[in-house]
């Protein structure tokens, strides 16, 4: 007759092993009452460190658990939570989210109530500036908002597919140049030793690095995006300094590859404070362009004449100047009676058809009494809709050489 062989034979085998190998001292030391609890908190220590090296299996996924915060890190603001999340590829969306509640059952009981699980471009009221992030209430994990602009401090965790991770590859790996339709950019990074400019130091520092890149060659990516590098997916951001958002101010450009959505997106920061800066962010500079691209500055039209208007196209810079102050903007547009405003922006952008097409993705009309002080607005060519666009700027930033201002015949 034989013996049914049980389950837990093999647990048994295991635990009659290890009861040999740790001796009979240890055995006293982990069967007296009063190291139970010592004992438990040691095996939460080898469990989260497990959890920690491989992952958490729920269903047919894997997922890594990232701290938002670095080592002796105090909390930090919410923009920088997402841009972290962003360095290191972990913006889950709405589907992850809702996989992972529906199988909560399968996350370790020992996370309860020691992490709270981050999904920082989720808001899962659907409330604009909320991000969402799971916590145990004691019988089951449930989902809650929270404003991005918050605080986010120890015990809050991205997640990250495990079939979703960039490693295995060093930095001395990836290409230091990509040519993307035709435009050549060295891509360059920060010194190892180089302390990280702030928010005021951003466009000095990307002048002198001649990285100062705005819309036009931030669209040229995105509509180009599948001739950048597969290896650079997750690994770098791009950064563009000179594209900024309408209605953030001084907030800047960075292009980053969403996993989820298996293409490279923009998303805009405000980059307050040095730390900022991760170990993933790139400028790119201009090395040459396509002969379509090589276009002489002084062979671009000088004139735009529409119906019953006509402008004339005037530099905004002087002598051997790189770039113009912005606060000296409005004062040098008066000067050169090209003051103008939304009146003559948006009769240029409804008549867009008569603008010569020579100027398309060379230059940016600037319209310095359009949008107050501190801001003005600007039209130039988007490679993405494949039109003249408007956007606005902060006024205090350098003003380069793509930049014209119209001066309306009488």
């Amino acid at each position: 007759m034989f013996r049914k062989k049980s389950k837990n034979s093999g647990g048994l085998r295991s635990l009659a092993h290890l009861w040999e190998q740790i001796g009979v001292a240890r055995q006293r030391v982990l069967t007296d009452p009063q190291n139970t609890g010592r004992l438990k908190v040691f095996l939460d220590a080898l469990s989260e460190e497990k959890i920690m090296r491989e992952g958490i299996q729920i269903g047919d996924r894997v997922y890594e658990a990232i701290p938002v915060l670095r080592p002796e890190e105090r909390p930090i603001r919410g923009q920088l939570m997402v841009k972290r999340a962003m360095e290191v590829g972990a913006c889950l969306d709405e589907k992850d989210g809702q996989y992972i509640l529906d199988r909560q059952n399968e996350i370790p009981p020992i996370l309860r109530g020691k992490m709270w699980f981050v999904f920082p471009l989720w808001s899962i009221f659907g409330y604009s500036g909320e991000a969402t992030y799971f916590s145990w209430d004691r019988f089951h994990w449930i989902g809650s908002g929270e404003t991005i602009d918050g605080w986010w401090g120890k015990g809050f965790y991205f997640l990250r597919r495990k079939d979703m991770s960039s490693g295995g590859v060093s930095e001395k790996d990836l290409p230091t140049e990509i040519t993307v339709a035709g435009r050549t950019y060295d891509i360059v990074g920060f010194k190892a030793d180089e302390e990280k400019p702030s928010s005021n130091e951003i466009d000095e520092w990307a002048l002198k690095a001649d990285t100062y890149l705005g819309p036009h060659d931030g669209e040229h990516l995105l509509k180009h995006q599948d001739q950048i590098p597969k290896i650079l997916r997750g690994r770098v951001m791009f950064v563009f300094p000179g594209w900024q958002h309408p209605n953030m101010y001084n907030g800047i450009c960075f292009i980053y590859w969403r996993n989820d959505l298996q293409k490279w997106v923009p998303h805009w920061f405000h980059v307050t404070y040095s730390h900022y800066w991760g170990e993933n962010d790139r400028f790119l500079r201009r090395k040459n362009s396509s002969l379509d691209d090589e276009v002489d500055e002084k062979s671009l039209p000088t004139e735009i004449v529409m119906e019953d208007r006509a402008y004339d196209i005037l530099d905004i810079l002087q002598g051997e100047e790189k770039s113009v102050d912005g606060r000296k903007l409005p004062q040098r547009a008066k000067k050169m009676n090209a003051h103008l405003g939304s009146d003559d922006e948006k009769y240029i952008l409804g008549n867009q058809r008569d603008i010569p097409w020579r100027l398309q993705e060379q230059v940016a009309f600037v319209f310095t009494d359009t949008a107050g002080r501190s801001y003005v607005s600007y039209d130039y060519w988007s490679a993405y809709f494949e039109r003249w666009v408007t956007n606005r700027s902060v006024l205090d930033r350098p003003w380069g050489r793509c930049y014209r201002v119209l001066r309306r015949r009488k």
